[in-house]
């Protein structure tokens, strides 16, 4: 599988040798069927590790400029023409690989696979890897393809808008309509949770999620399908039942949910609109004695690619509960897909395109 990765450290360096590499070619100073300094001359000279050095050639390889010779080098084939058939797709994330987790890596490599397709090679970065200010020249000079975005920096939106690089947002939008964006549909995805819920007779129904002030758009959007389907039913959702938290720690949601279901006036229901939530919420409810799907229902909110891969394994018996569910495959295919009609169609109206949520419900005999 051919890809470069761009971070912290090393990448960042390896990505700098690439547009120095490429402006010299593009310069003359080496013509079509000349060799590149040997490699451990150019480690000298720009003052890179080997491993630096070899991650820039490889990328300069995948986009046609030079061709690696086994004993003789890597030969330049020409210069960078205006053709965009070797350009990666780049991707940023809001944070660094390092501390990416399971959905977070999950879609990285849907969106990797989509492009990969296409035959085309995909670069990531962090945001904050780079200065916001010389990103969008940076990109520029890499010959980027298109960016698909999964990151909420003002500024990061401003230099990519101010560009004119082909983006579209993944997995969050922005008010404004400035780009493209894939998201999951979490609005009415939030309406089928509770209309479930209240469907089967429950009355008094918990919000548990993370804080919606000042977070991510998906988490106010999954709120609002939530209320609107509990007012749909004649329903509330009171101040008390409102557990929210910045925290991502299962231990101490754990507690937060066990607060709340020993309430005199507990909840019945609660929608737990994330993975850990909804591991708290039924751990909480098993150390309460409470009987899953008797005494509380709990629906739960998770990609499909991680409810296989390890979300049902964390229930006993790989029981998980009611859950809502999206794709992060079909997410990424339209991204990429996006990608290409946005470079075809440059001044097309932006478009946000949702990709369903469905209900999963525990498999019989689990």
């Amino acid at each position: 599988m051919n890809r470069t990765k761009i971070r912290n450290g090393t990448g960042r360096a390896s990505t700098r040798l690439v547009v120095r590499l490429r402006k010299l070619i593009a310069e003359g100073r080496w013509q079509k069927g000349d060799y590149l300094p040997a490699i451990r001359e150019l480690s000298v000279a720009h003052d890179l590790s080997v491993d630096t050095v070899c991650r820039a050639l490889k990328q300069l390889e995948q986009e046609g400029l030079v061709a690696g010779e086994p004993r003789r080098g890597y030969r330049v084939l020409g210069a960078p023409s205006g053709a965009d058939r070797n350009c990666p797709l780049i991707l940023i994330m809001g944070r660094d690989r390092e501390r990416w987790d399971e959905l977070e890596q999950r879609l990285a490599a849907a969106i990797e696979a989509a492009a990969e397709r296409r035959g085309r090679a995909m670069v990531t970065m962090a945001a904050g890897a780079e200065h916001i200010g010389a990103l969008a020249e940076q990109l520029k000079a890499i010959r980027v393809w298109g960016a698909a975005v999964n990151a909420e920096d003002r500024r990061l939106l401003d230099a990519l808008a101010g560009a004119g690089i082909p983006s579209v947002l993944v997995e969050t939008w922005e008010v404004e309509g400035r780009f493209d964006a894939v998201v999951q549909d979490g609005f009415r995805g939030g309406m089928k949770a509770a209309a479930y819920l209240a469907g089967r007779g429950h009355r008094r129904i918990a919000w548990f999620g993370p804080r919606i002030a000042g977070r991510h758009v998906q988490i106010a959007e999954r709120f609002g399908g939530a209320a609107a389907g509990l007012a749909r039913a004649g329903l509330s959702l009171p101040d008390e039942l409102r557990i929210e938290s910045d925290s991502d720690d299962v231990g101490e949601l754990t507690e937060q949910a066990a607060a709340t279901l020993s309430r005199p006036d507990r909840p019945t229901g609660v929608l737990a609109l994330y993975l850990s939530r909804a591991v708290a919420a039924v751990r909480a409810a098993e150390r309460l004695g409470l009987v899953l799907g008797r005494d509380v229902e709990i629906v739960g909110w998770v990609t499909e690619e991680v409810y296989e891969g390890s979300y049902r394994q964390m229930f006993r018996n790989g029981a998980a509960p009611p859950t809502m569910t999206w794709s992060l495959a079909a997410m990424a295919e339209a991204a990429v897909r996006r990608l290409e009609e946005r470079r075809e169609n440059h001044g097309a109206p932006t478009a946000c395109i949702e990709i369903p949520a469905r209900l999963r419900l525990p498999e019989a005999g689990a």
